[in-house]
């Protein structure tokens, strides 16, 4: 249920999509 989290967050950044690998490091780093 890791991806539609990731979707809701990218579809909410909208044009700061570069943002994505920051935040995806982020919640890798808070999930593990």
């Amino acid at each position: 249920s890791f991806f539609p989290a990731m979707t809701k967050i990218v579809g909410t950044l909208g044009p700061r999509s570069r943002s994505v690998e920051v935040i995806s490091g982020c919640l890798k780093a808070g999930m593990s």
